[in-house]
This record gives C-alpha cells, sequence and structure tokens, in this order.
C-alpha cells in the first residue's frame, strides 16, 4: 500500500516474480474492511472453521502488535477482535509480541494501550503474556530464545510474573531494554496454562519469523487446531486463512529453464530470502541451483557488525573459480540486520564491512566477465536518527534504493527516470536482457536504454 515500507520479503518476491504482486497487507485489509461483498474474511471457510472453535473454547491470538506493517498490522488485531464478539466467540487469550525494530523503540506501550482501550470498550478478551519479538520471532535457529517465548505462552514460567501489561512495558523501560528484547512475561494474574484443545491463530502475515515459534508450540500441543493468517510454508500443515498469490514464473525458473547455473549465496539470516522468497515463496530448489549458506552469528549483530560478509564472500570466490555460474545471487544482510539496532557506530562498521566486500567481489567478478547489478530491497541504515520524533530509528525506510550496473568499460544505460518509473519489479527483466535471456511478454520488464 501506498506509504507502507517495505521488507525483506515482499521485495525479495518482487525481485525474483519480475512483476508487482498483491500483497498479504492489502488483501487482508481488504477482507476486514469489505463488510457485505464477496471478499469479506467470513466468507472464507477456514476462517469460519476458526470462528466455530472459538465458540467452543477460549482461543490464543498470537502475533506481533505493531502498526509496522512489516510482518502484521495491529488493525487485524482490532477487526479480529470485533468480529469474535460479534460471532459470540468465547472470550480470547492475547499473547501480545511487541515490536520496536519495525516502529519506534519504545512504542510498544501506545499500543498495548489502544488495545486496553478496545478490549476495555468490546469488554472481550485479555492480554495474557508480553513477548519482546527477539525472543518469540528468532529465524536463525536460536532455540533458547524459542523454548522462552514458548515457555511463558504455555503459563510454564509464572515465576517471571508481572500484573498489568502496562506495568510491563513501564518496567522494561526503567531497565533501558526497548520493545524488541522484553523477555517473555505473564501480565494476567489468572493466567495459569493452555487447555486442551484450545485453538491458536496466529496473525502474522509474514512467514518466516513465526516457523520457529509454531513449531515448538505444535509439539507440545498436537491436539490444539491451528490457524495462520497466511502460508508459512509448503509442509506446514496449519489452516490457512489467505493463501498466497501463486508465481508460476520467476527469474530462476526462467535461467534454470534455459539448461544456466546459478548460485544463491547469503547468511542464514538472508537465506530464505535468496531461496524461498525469490522464488516466489516456494520450497522449490531448480535444477542446476546451487546454495551456500553461512551461520550467522549467535550475538546481537550490533556486537559483530561485519556479520558474515567477509565469509560469503570468500565462499563465492571461491565457487565462482571452481564452477563459472552464469547467475549469482548475493545478499549481505549488514546494513539491514545492523541497521535494525540503531546504534550508529556499529552501523559505520557494518556499512564499512559491506562496501569493502563489495568491492572486493565485484573487482573479481569484473575480471571473470560478469556483469554487477547492485540493488537493495528497502531502505535502513540510511535513516538512523527521525528529526521529526527526536528518536532512534530502527525501522525500514520509504527512502528509494539504489540500482547500479557496473560492468567492464561500464557500456549499459538505463532509460531515464523521466520516462519509466523505476521499481523492484523491474529488476529480473534488466538482468534478463544483460544476459541475454528473452523475457516473457507480459512482465518482466526491462530499465536497459536499447
Amino acid at each position: 500500500p501506498k506509504g507502507q515500507i517495505g521488507g525483506s520479503e515482499v521485495g525479495h518476491l518482487t525481485m525474483g516474480a519480475g512483476k508487482v504482486l498483491t500483497e498479504s497487507l492489502t488483501r487482508i485489509n481488504l477482507a476486514f474492511s469489505d463488510q457485505s461483498g464477496v471478499n469479506n474474511i467470513l466468507h472464507i471457510p477456514t476462517f469460519q472453521q476458526f470462528i466455530k472453535n472459538a465458540q467452543q473454547k477460549p482461543a490464543h491470538l498470537i502475533g506481533l502488535i505493531s502498526d509496522g506493517g512489516v510482518h502484521s498490522h495491529i488493525n487485524h488485531l482490532f477487526s479480529l477482535l470485533k468480529i469474535m464478539k460479534q460471532q459470540n466467540c468465547l472470550s480470547p487469550n492475547i499473547h501480545f509480541i511487541s515490536d520496536g525494530r519495525d516502529t519506534p523503540t519504545q512504542s510498544g506501550i501506545i499500543f498495548a494501550q489502544q488495545l486496553l482501550q478496545l478490549i476495555n470498550q468490546l469488554k472481550f478478551g485479555k492480554v495474557v503474556t508480553l513477548l519482546g519479538r527477539f525472543f518469540a520471532m528468532d529465524r536463525d535457529n536460536n532455540l533458547d530464545r524459542t523454548k522462552k517465548a514458548v515457555s511463558n505462552i504455555l503459563g510454564e514460567s509464572i515465576s517471571i510474573h508481572l500484573v498489568g501489561l502496562i506495568k510491563a512495558f513501564e518496567n522494561s523501560y526503567q531497565q533501558q531494554i526497548t520493545d524488541e528484547f522484553i523477555e517473555p512475561i505473564v501480565v494476567d494474574q489468572d493466567y495459569s496454562r493452555v487447555n486442551d484443545n484450545e485453538p491458536f491463530f496466529f496473525f502474522n502475515f509474514r512467514a518466516d519469523r513465526m516457523r520457529q515459534l509454531i513449531s515448538m508450540l505444535k509439539e507440545k500441543l498436537p491436539d490444539s487446531s491451528f490457524f495462520t493468517m497466511t502460508r508459512y510454508g509448503d509442509d506446514y500443515p496449519y489452516k490457512v486463512i489467505f493463501e498466497k498469490e501463486k508465481v508460476d514464473i520467476t527469474l530462476g525458473k526462467i535461467i534454470s529453464d534455459h539448461g544456466l547455473y546459478q548460485l544463491r549465496a547469503a547468511e542464514t539470516e538472508k537465506a530464505p530470502h535468496v531461496t524461498y522468497f525469490f522464488n516466489g515463496g516456494t520450497e522449490v530448489v531448480y535444477k542446476n541451483e546451487h546454495r551456500i549458506i553461512c551461520s550467522s552469528n549467535k550475538v546481537k549483530h550490533d556486537v559483530m557488525p561485519e556479520m558474515k560478509a567477509k565469509e560469503i564472500t570468500n565462499n563465492v570466490i571461491d565457487f565462482v573459480t571452481k564452477k563459472s555460474p552464469d547467475f549469482i545471487l548475493v545478499n549481505y544482510a549488514n546494513s539491514d540486520m545492523v541497521g535494525h539496532t540503531g546504534n550508529f557506530p556499529a552501523i559505520i562498521t557494518a556499512i564499512q564491512t559491506l562496501d569493502r566486500e563489495l568491492e572486493r567481489l565485484c573487482s573479481y567478478l569484473i575480471k571473470q566477465d560478469y556483469i554487477c547489478v547492485i540493488t537493495a530491497d528497502h531502505g535502513n541504515s540510511d535513516l538512523t536518527y527521525d528529526l521529526k520524533t527526536k528518536e532512534i530509528n530502527t525501522a525500514h525506510t520509504l527512502n528509494p534504493v539504489p540500482f547500479i550496473i557496473y560492468s567492464s568499460g561500464n557500456k549499459y544505460q538505463l532509460k531515464p527516470i523521466e520516462i519509466v518509473s523505476f521499481g523492484l519489479s523491474d529488476v529480473a527483466g534488466t538482468i534478463l536482457d544483460l544476459m541475454k535471456i528473452e523475457k516473457p511478454k507480459k512482465e518482466f520488464n526491462s530499465l536497459l536504454e536499447k
């Protein structure tokens, strides 16, 4: 939607698909706002099933509660609560995952106040736990973090117990703990544990940071019905409210269909983006597609802002020397992941590292007759302090991203910006032109001046 910051998922999906997709945020907004039309969420069979279950047992609603719009949106929860109330569901338990990453670092208390106001107005629902997204939404196999979140949701960690959601936020802020890093705690004095067969609704629409949490919860609760806002994975058996838009043709598929060899490289923080998302949101591995994934560090990224950039470069250079792939996709995570910390000295180190590794990799590739295309899926490190709010910015930005073609002799020219509207959907078509591969007729616009 206009004015909505981009994210790594939608960015890589768009670059790989060569077209602008109707995103989950837009589709869900329509389903909740279309009160009587064919798009209304109550027409969806799986949602009808959730409502039926929630009428018989108290449901558990779990998700990131903020207006960041990258993984979820607070308005979806508000609409969900109103519909459940109208449909005579039992009062649900809400598990509040705090943001502070795609939103200001201490904005969680504002969203908490908004939610409590609606709960009081509806006289429906209660917030039972509070979990920082650092714990609840880890995607890098830091299972100790996920275990803390799961134990909290299940009511097993009652020793860490504060009465009151607002008080929990205030106490965290007093200890200089921002929303992202709030330790999982129980905030309702009457909450004890999850009972048998209580339904769960996971309202994050972005998949990658919910997989660990939902998988570990399902191990503990095999008999509970799990509903997810979108499909979290091809092999996940849970009931899905909004199936993803199907992408039949991707850049990777076209390259593979031409019998060419391709390499995908990243560290684990961005592994899904250069594989699953770039391949149209599917688990497919194309013929002649090879992957190099370096294990991310197990510390906060501002502690080691260099991340795995050097290791990625070394591995790609070594692979190219041996195999000479026709297409290479590399993701350096530094400017995004360290940008999210808001730690300015660390961000400087991250960008210096990124600059050094880009120079090293591109200089090598040019000597091997490759053409380098440098771009990004969204902004982040370009804005570290918001002059309007006087706060550190940890979120993505709306600033334009670079698009640079670097080649021997710099012989390529882009269309004038007055003629064409640049976008991530044009990246795939431009690459196909550079590779001299015929493009599909409908999409895959190219930015090259011919």
